[in-house]
């Protein structure tokens, strides 16, 4: 049966409705997500299990190229890094605005309001604090407060802003 040029319109346009409904409902599932410092990220936690994340989430997106299944990443929002030996996360990459700290720090933030949050280093490069500027062209400066467990990464530019935040175990420090 040979369908009209109105009803493959038709058709696609219902497609297209409910590709983009789900792609919206996707995005959306995290919106409001405690970015928790040491912890997690909403309901996912430092040291859960791929199977818990998988509950929570999803299955993980398709792998552009080959998948040693220690990495989910979702492009332009967050990857989950998972242990090799127990499969358990070990860190989290937030790259979406959706997700804020308790004292509002989040991606398109401003160094001045991490700062304001997190404080500043007492001395550059130290153990537990490191503030790193780079000339490469990906990212201009980098935060790390590793006895908190949380890091941030800045965008190249005139008024720098946060657009990434990585979630680890905080690191005891000397």
């Amino acid at each position: 049966m040979r369908l009209s040029w109105a009803m493959r319109i038709c058709v696609a346009s219902v497609v297209i409705f409910i590709a983009c409904g789900v792609a919206s409902a996707v995005s959306t599932q995290r919106t409001g997500w405690l970015i928790d410092p040491g912890t997690g990220y909403g309901p996912i936690k430092l040291g859960m299990s791929e199977k818990d994340v998988r509950a929570r989430l999803g299955p993980p997106p398709p792998s552009p190229g080959p998948s040693i299944n220690t990495l989910w990443s979702w492009p332009d929002a967050l990857a989950i890094g998972f242990s090799l030996d127990q499969h358990t996360v070990n860190y989290i990459s937030i790259r979406e605005q959706t997700g804020v700290t308790s004292g509002g720090a989040r991606v398109g933030s401003t160094i001045d309001q991490v700062v304001g949050e997190f404080g500043g280093s007492s001395t550059s490069g130290s153990a537990c604090n490191r503030i790193t500027i780079s000339t490469g062209s990906e990212w201009a400066m980098a935060i790390d407060y590793f006895q908190r467990g949380i890091s941030f990464d800045f965008s190249v530019g005139a008024s720098p802003r946060v657009k990434e935040i990585k979630i680890f175990l905080p690191r005891v420090c000397p």
